[in-house]
C-alpha cells in the first residue's frame, strides 16, 4: 500500500480516536460538527477537515468490522493506476514540478503546468528533428494528480519553509493523566553507563542501549531491552514485544526472582519522544495494527513523560551505582578509574540483574512521593481495567515485521536480494496470475520466513527463503553488512556471493578481536545480535562466531545464577 494511504488512513484514525476520547459515537453529528474543527486544528488539517458525515461513516465501518483499521483505507489504496508515460516524459513532469512549484515564491499549479507544456513543446521539437514520435501532453488534472502524489509535508517544506511545515504538521499533546493501568505507556532509550563483557570471550563489548517502557498509572515497568544497537525500530519493536508477552520466560529462567512481576499488556496510547524511530511509519501503522494510539510530546519537554525519565535515574543510582565497569558521563569524575579494565559482568548476567531488580525492587519499593507500592497500584487497577492483549500474538512477527510487496513471478517473491517460493505460493499464482503484487512480511531477526497475506482468505501465511543454508535465522543486519563485504570482494551480492562471504568472516572476525577498540567489538556484538531478547529465549550468541545460527545456551540457569557470587551486588535496599 503506497504510503499517502497509510497516512490516510493514520489521519482518520486520529479523528476518530479524539471523537472516541470525547464520549462522541458515530451517529452524534450535531456533537461532530462542533468539536471537528478543534481536531483539525491539533491534526494541522485546517485546508479541508471532513465533514461530519464523513468521519460518521468511518467511525460505522470501523466499529463494524471490530475496529480493524483496515476497514478505513481507502479503496484506491489497491487500486492500480497505469501511468500513460514513459520514462522521458515522466522526467520532464516532474522536473517541471521541482523547478516551478516547489519554490518559496508559491507559483500557482496553473503556471506550473504552463512551463511543462513549453518544456514538452521544447522536447518534441528535437523528437521530430530525430524523426521521433512526439510526446502527447498530459492533461491539467493528470499534472495535478502528479503534484497531489508527491509527500505534502515537502512540498510545504519547498514553498513555505522548514518551520511553517513543521508547526502545521505537528501533533502534540500535554501530559494527561493516567485513570487505569495501560491507559497511557512511556517509552523511552538511554545508553546503561556501565561496560559489559562477552559471555564466551570474555572481551569488553562496550555499553549497551537500554530500552524501558512503564506504566503512567501505576509506575510498573511493563518492558525491558538491551541491545549494543542505537536506538531503531528493531529495539523499540523489542521493548514492545518484550511488554506483550509477559515475563514468564525471567521466572522460569531464573527462579530466584521472588516477586511475581505479572505487569504487561496493551496499552491504549504509547507515549515517546519525537525519535526517527518513532516517528517511522513503520511504527505508526503497528500501533495501529495492534489496536493502539501513539502520541509525541513536544520537543524538549521530557516532563510530559516524566515516569520514563525519572526510571533512568533510579536505574543510575540504584542499579548501576555498585557494579563493576560503571563509566561516569564527565571525564573528570571517571579519573584513575578504568571502567573496561574492570568489567566482568557478562551480558547475560546483567540482562539477569535487571529483571530482578525491576521485579525485586522497583515494582515492589514504595513511590517516595505517594507512598504507595507500584505492583499494589496496578494490582488494584486492573480490577476494574483489566489488561488486554492483541487478538493473537503469534501475529506480532507479521506486525512488527519488515511490511514490503512483490510481483508474483516463476521464482517467486523477491526481497532484499533474495527469494521465497513454496507450493503454496505457486497455487496463488495460478489462481491471481503471474505479476500479481501481494503484501508480505519479513521478521528483522530470521530472513528464513516472509509471512505472506493471502488476498483470498486475508490470512498471512508463512513462506520460506529458498535458500535456507543462507537465511535461516539470518538478521537483516547480518545480511546488508555481508552485502556490503560481498560488494567490496566480488563487485555483486548473489546469493552464492554471499554464501562464500558467510562463511571467511571469521578471518575479519579475528582482526576485530584483535583490535584493541571497544568499538570493534560494539559492531561484533550488533553483528551477532546479542540482546536481551535472546538472552531470554536461551540463544547463545557471542562474538566468537557472530554468524552462527541461533541455539541454546549449554549453561544451565543455576550456572548463569552463580555466576554473579562474587560480583559485588548493589544494595536495593536503600536509595
Amino acid at each position: 500500500m503506497a504510503e499517502r494511504w497509510q497516512e490516510d488512513a493514520d489521519r482518520k484514525a486520529f479523528y476518530m480516536g479524539e471523537l472516541n476520547r470525547r464520549g462522541i459515537t458515530c451517529g452524534q453529528r450535531t456533537q461532530m460538527r462542533a468539536v471537528l474543527r478543534e481536531i483539525a486544528k491539533k491534526l494541522g488539517d485546517l485546508e479541508k477537515p471532513p465533514a461530519a458525515s464523513t468521519v460518521g461513516k468511518w467511525m460505522s465501518k470501523f466499529e463494524g468490522s471490530g475496529r480493524d483499521i483496515a476497514s478505513v483505507v481507502s479503496g484506491f489504496a489497491t487500486k492500480s493506476r497505469r501511468k500513460s508515460t514513459g520514462p522521458d516524459h515522466e522526467d520532464i513532469i516532474q522536473t517541471s514540478i521541482d523547478d516551478h512549484y516547489l519554490l518559496p515564491t508559491r507559483p500557482s499549479r496553473t503556471s506550473s503546468y504552463r512551463w511543462y507544456r513549453w518544456s514538452l513543446e521544447a522536447e518534441n521539437r528535437e523528437r521530430l528533428s530525430d524523426s521521433l514520435d512526439p510526446l502527447v501532453p498530459i492533461s491539467y488534472r493528470t499534472y495535478v494528480r502528479r503534484i497531489d502524489e508527491r509527500p505534502k509535508y515537502e512540498v510545504d517544506v519547498a514553498r513555505f519553509g522548514a518551520q511553517v511545515a513543521k508547526r502545521r504538521y505537528t501533533m502534540i499533546e500535554g501530559h494527561l493523566p493516567a485513570s487505569h493501568p495501560l491507559d497511557y505507556a512511556e517509552s523511552d532509550h538511554t545508553p546503561l553507563n556501565l561496560f559489559v563483557i562477552d559471555d564466551e570471550s570474555y572481551l569488553p563489548l562496550g555499553k549497551p542501549w537500554l530500552s524501558a517502557m512503564k506504566d503512567r498509572f501505576s509506575g510498573v515497568v511493563l518492558g525491558l531491552y538491551l541491545t549494543f544497537s542505537p536506538p531503531s525500530l528493531q529495539s523499540t519493536f523489542g521493548l514492545l514485544r518484550h511488554s506483550l508477552e509477559g515475563h514468564h520466560l525471567a521466572t522460569l529462567k531464573w527462579p530466584d526472582i521472588e516477586n511475581p512481576w505479572l505487569s504487561s499488556g496493551l496499552a491504549a496510547t504509547y507515549v515517546s519522544d519525537r525519535g526517527s524511530d518513532y516517528r517511522s511509519l513503520r511504527y505508526r501503522m503497528a500501533i495501529r495494527s495492534l489496536g493502539a494510539e501513539y502520541q509525541y510530546c513536544e520537543v524538549r519537554t521530557p516532563w510530559h513523560k516524566a515516569s520514563i525519565e525519572r526510571f533512568f535515574g533510579t536505574v543510575e543510582t540504584t542499579f548501576l551505582e555498585s557494579l563493576p565497569g560503571k563509566t561516569f558521563r564527565c571525564l573528570a569524575n571517571r579519573m584513575d578509574y578504568d571502567s573496561s579494565g574492570t568489567a566482568v559482568i557478562r551480558f547475560s548476567v546483567l540482562v539477569y540483574l535487571l529483571h530482578k531488580w525491576a521485579a525485586d525492587f522497583h515494582n515492589v519499593f514504595p513511590n517516595s512521593r505517594s507512598g504507595a507500592r507500584p505492583i499494589d497500584l496496578w494490582n488494584e487497577g486492573i480490577i476494574t481495567a483489566p489488561p488486554s492483549l492483541p487478538a493473537n500474538l503469534d501475529q506480532l512477527e507479521v506486525v512488527l515485521g519488515n511490511v514490503a510487496s512483490s510481483h508474483l513471478s516463476n521464482v517467486g517473491l523477491r526481497y532484499e536480494n533474495m527469494t521465497y517460493s513454496d507450493s503454496y505460493l505457486r497455487d496463488l499464482m495460478k489462481d491471481l496470475g503471474p505479476g500479481a503484487v501481494v503484501k508480505f512480511s519479513v521478521p528483522d531477526n530470521d530472513l528464513g520466513v516472509a509471512y505472506v497475506l493471502d488476498p483470498r482468505s486475508n490470512k498471512n501465511i508463512p513462506i520460506p527463503n529458498t535458500r535456507p543454508d543462507y537465511a535461516n535465522g539470518l538478521s537483516l543486519f547480518q545480511h546488508k553488512w555481508m552485502k556490503k563485504i560481498c560488494r567490496e570482494k566480488y563487485k555483486k551480492s548473489s546469493i552464492d556471493g554471499l554464501v562464500s562471504v558467510k562463511a571467511e568472516i571469521n578471518a575479519r572476525v579475528r582482526d576485530e578481536l584483535a583490535a584493541k577498540n571497544t568499538r570493534s567489538k560494539t559492531t561484533l556484538a550488533r553483528l551477532a545480535g546479542i540482546n536481551s531478547q535472546a538472552t531470554l529465549s536461551g540463544e547463545g550468541r557471542t562474538i566468537l562466531d557472530p554468524l552462527a545460527p541461533s541455539r541454546a545456551r549449554s549453561d544451565s540457569t543455576t550456572e548463569v545464577v552463580s555466576s554473579i557470587s562474587d560480583i559485588r551486588r548493589p544494595r536495593w535496599d536503600v536509595i
